[in-house]
């Protein structure tokens, strides 16, 4: 727990030292724009956003959870598309607060 509430960087920050990788290496999927998108892109995450809304607002926008698992599936097996080993921090479940 970093003490801090979304979108401060604490929380994405500590996200990254739980799972010992820098923040350009975690994809960080939320379902805020104001909370969870401007949160990661702050300190530097990728950013995946669950929205029924069809603007670009985050480096992938989605509705259905197979489109994030498909992507990334497809960001593991493809050069350029991958955030390295890609780890899904999924801010509707998280904790971190």
């Amino acid at each position: 727990e970093s003490g801090f509430l979304k979108p401060a960087p604490e929380p994405f920050l500590e996200v990254a030292r739980r799972f010992g990788q820098p923040p350009s290496e975690i994809l960080f999927v939320g379902n805020s724009v104001r909370r969870d998108v401007a949160g990661a892109r702050s300190v530097g995450m990728p950013t995946a956003l669950r929205s029924r809304r069809s603007e670009k607002l985050a480096d992938l926008v989605f509705t259905d959870w197979n489109e994030l698992r498909e992507f990334a599936l497809a960001s593991r097996a493809e050069e350029g598309l991958s955030f390295g080993e890609v780890r899904v921090q999924a801010a509707e479940a998280a904790s971190v607060s």
